[in-house]
Formats: C-alpha cells, structure tokens, sequence
C-alpha cells in the first residue's frame, strides 16, 4: 500500500509515542489481578473466575474494572469486597485521565495502564484458572522480557494492510489471543501506552485487526520491545480455548464463546476441567443476587417526569418495527415481569449529562434506548439488527383497547391490550337456562372466585381479526368460546356436553 495512504495515522502514532510519560515511579506499586467485569454478563463469569482464583490459593489483590453507574452497584461491591476486590469506574478515572474513546474492548489496554498495580495479571472474566497464576511471575521467561502473551488460532497473513498501517515488518507468528496477559509495567511502559493509542483510534485500527488482542501485537513491535510467549497452541473445547503453561500443561480455560450465565443452563462442556467446581460458584451467586444493577432514582426534572410516566402505564406494546409486537411490563424494581426474555430482562433510566433522559432496557448488556415522544417511547436497539423500537401504553379499559383498528397487522396488538383490561376484572357467568356465578379474571389467565372443575383458566385467541374469550380446565382444552358484542356482553356456547349458551356480563 502507498506510504501516504495512512499518513494521518502514522502522524498520530508518532505524536503518540512522543506524548507518553515517564514513568510514574510513585503512582503504582506491588502485583495485581485485573478484570473487566461490569454489568449481569461478565460480573457473573467474574464471579466464577475470582472464585477460582481463590480456589488455587491465589492471594492477590483484584479490581473489578466497569463502565459506570450502570454496571456496578453496591450489591455487587458488596459481594466480592470481603474477597480482597476492588470496583473500579473507568468514567470517574477518564475525568483525571481522558481517553479519547472508551467501550468494552478500549478498556482492556487502559485498565491495565490504570490499575494501581505496577505488575499485572490481565485476565478475561470469562476466563477459568486452573492455577494460582501468580506463580508466572515467577517464571524465567517473565523475567526475562516482562511481558507474557498467549498465541491465538491465526496469523496474519503478509498482504494484511495492518503492517504498513503500524510500520512493521511482516512476521510469521501467532497473532495474540489477550483472554489473559502478564506484564511488568515498568519495563513495558512504551509499549502498553502505544496499545492505548490504538485502540484510543478503535474507529481506526479495529477495521483492520479484530478487537484490541491485535493492538498489542502490533505495540510491541512497534516498540521493538520482545515478549514471551508459550509455544504450545491453543488446545480447542466447545466454544472454549485452552492455553497452557511453558511445560505445556494447561492452565487457563477462556471460555469465550459459553460465557457463565446466571439465570440459564450452561452446557456441559466435554473436557472442560473443573466443571462442577465452578457450577457450585455459580449456585452461590444465584442465592445472594437477582442479576439487576439497580440504578439510583433519577436526579433532573425531566428523569423524574420519563421515571414516573414509567411506572404509571406499567405495560406496553412493544414493537420492534419490521419484527413482531408483545407485550412488556416494567416493574417498580427495574426488573421485567410479563415480556421478559434473554435480551430484555432489566431497565433503568438513563440521565446523560447533555441529553435526554431515556429508558435502557438490557438483557446481560444493553438491549435498546428510547425517549419519551409524544404519548410512546421511541428510539432503537443498540446491538444485532438495530430495529427502530416504539412502546405504546397498554390503556387498562376495554373501549380504548378496541377503538385500534382490528386489522391483522394489529393483531397482537390488539389482544395484548384487551389480555391487559381483562385482568382483575369481575363477570358475571350465566349458563342460559342452567345457573349464573361470578367469575375472577386474575393474572396469568387464572380464574379465582368462581373457579370450578371446567372453569379453572380465561384465555384471549385471535380468529381472524376479532379476539374470542375461551373458559375451560386450561387454556389449551377450551370448554366454551364468547365473542364480543356490540353491547359489552361476551356471548357463545358450551362446545361439548349441553352445549348451552353462554354470556359473560362485567359486574359493575
């Protein structure tokens, strides 16, 4: 490629490495483990890792690193305080030293960089020790170069424009697989800081290499500054990559693509050592945490006015336009109780410092965003298709929920929103020449007073366009189907046994 076809960022390198610091002898000092473990996700694989940690007898000091407020509270501080953590917020540390852009993957270069520890351990939070690592401190090769990385699957291969972008001569070597690293920041100071650069420009180089775990590849050349690195590859488990020690014996499990989850299944993993160990950690966290970063209340007037809009309307319509429409209710606790799924399990609002306030719901991270607009929420998933989203108040009566127009693309709508003005509703149930009773629609379509052998559940179900009310011991063996009339009055007929009439009146 033409030398000055990344002139701009050849510039940028070099006005980089002559703005790095000396080293700050005074600003860190002894050994540590770093972690990136903010939010439901990562604080739940860094629980099983700290865990693990403490299992082989490791006694070194842990931060747990996060990007703000949202994904650390004080119940999480709580739970590992007492097993020699710290929290770390990445937000209050960028306001003493800025960086010009911060994620997830940014963080990794710059936690290590502003950790208190001058010797760090950097480790994934999905990654599984199987010994006490601080012993690669005491390694020849550590010694040696102060830096030890671990060999991901690939190479780069020499046509990869990545080499003539940070000027270094191609090499046929294993690219870095950054689930765990060991460095000695003094004698690496150059070198990590010009991996802050490069994912500082994340816009940049992250189009050309794969997250940061290339950057400090690329940063220890460019500082021809040499490292150790284990010469046996990575031993391949079900979405889980196993890397070894300098004798070849296996010592980490990065379990990159099977995080830990808190409220599912984890497959078993075949080979995966120390299964059962880290399950029963997992088991411990379940009892002591809900999975919720609970956000302090809103501060500004306009946070407060979007919070109580929130809890006053309760249910929504949920679109992702182009995609399908359900209902989804926001608890006053920040959880999600009706609609909840995988990626839509918590929410909270977010007040930005220049911005308006909005309401975030996530799912083991940020799902989607949206402002108040109108009488909806509107705005957009962050991640995967990035839908538009809208949420449109459930009203709580009937007349309103059926003054939408019944046609077919409304459909779930529709039901949804008349599923919601059943509930706590009282009926009176009259068999037409046989007898009457009150019905109770209670919630999750279960009948309370008034229950008997054939009338346990109420069910809503679509025929077409009009929604038809069903009775019977549960919703997947009807025992009667009512329609709604012009009048109010839900009416139909038994259909088996006497099959007789059937109106169902709302009691005043």
């Amino acid at each position: 490629m033409p030398e000055e076809k990344y002139e701009k960022y050849h510039k940028l390198q070099d006005e980089a490495l002559a703005a790095i610091p000396e080293y700050p002898e005074d600003r860190y000092e002894g050994k540590g483990i770093v972690m990136c473990a903010g939010g439901k996700k990562y604080f739940t694989c860094a629980w099983v890792c700290l865990h693990m940690l403490r299992h082989h007898g490791c006694t070194l000091p842990v931060e747990f690193w996060h990007l703000g407020p949202e994904e650390m509270d004080d119940t999480m501080r709580g739970l590992v305080k007492d097993l020699g953590v710290t929290c770390r917020d990445v937000y209050e540390i960028t306001k003493e030293f800025p960086a010009r852009r911060m994620g997830g993957w940014e963080l990794n270069p710059y936690s290590i960089i502003h950790s208190r520890f001058e010797e760090v351990i950097f480790l994934d939070a999905d990654n599984v020790p199987l010994i006490n690592p601080s012993l690669l401190f005491d390694t020849v090769q550590y010694h040696a170069h102060g830096a030890i990385f671990w060999p991901d699957y690939g190479r780069l291969a020499e046509t990869r424009d990545i080499w003539d972008i940070c000027r270094v001569k191609y090499r046929d070597e294993a690219e870095f697989e950054s689930g765990q690293i060991v460095i000695d920041k003094k004698r690496c100071w150059k070198s990590i800081n010009m991996a802050m650069h490069l994912n500082e420009h994340s816009d940049f180089y992250y189009k050309h290499i794969h997250g940061d775990k290339e950057t400090f590849h690329m940063a220890w050349h460019m500082m021809d500054q040499a490292y150790a690195m284990p010469s046996r590859p990575i031993h391949p488990l079900r979405s889980t990559m196993c890397q070894h020690d300098f004798e070849g014996q296996r010592i980490f499990q990065h379990r990159n693509l099977s995080k830990w989850k808190l409220d599912e299944d984890n497959p078993k993993i075949q080979g995966f050592e120390k299964e059962a160990v880290c399950l029963a950690f997992l088991d411990d966290l379940r009892k002591k945490w809900k999975g919720v970063v609970t956000m302090p209340p809103p501060k500004t007037e306009e946070g407060i006015e979007l919070h109580k809009y929130i809890l006053e309307n309760s249910t929504f319509s949920y679109e992702r336009v182009g995609h399908n429409i359900r209902d989804i209710e926001l608890l006053p606790d920040g959880t999600i109780g009706r609609g909840k799924m995988r990626l839509e399990d918590s929410w909270y609002i977010r007040e930005p410092e220049d911005g308006v306030p909005e309401l975030c719901v996530c799912g083991a991270s940020l799902t989607f965003t949206a402002t108040l607009d109108g009488d909806s929420l509107k705005g957009a998933w962050v991640a995967f298709e990035k839908m538009p989203v809208v949420l449109k108040p459930i009203e709580m009566t009937l007349e309103l929920a059926l003054s939408e127009s019944p046609g077919s693309g409304d459909a779930g709508k529709l039901n949804g929103s008349i599923t919601k003005a059943l509930e706590g509703k009282k009926f009176i149930y009259i068999r037409v020449g046989h007898d009457k009773r009150v019905l109770e629609f209670r919630p999750h379509n279960n009948i309370g007073k008034g229950k008997a052998g054939l009338e346990k559940t109420w069910n809503l179900v679509m025929v077409g366009t009009d929604p038809v009310l069903t009775l019977g011991p549960n919703v997947d063996d009807p025992v009667c189907s009512l329609k709604l009339g012009r009048d109010g009055v839900w009416r139909g007929k038994w259909n088996k046994f006497e099959k007789m009439d059937i109106e169902l009146v709302e009691v005043p």
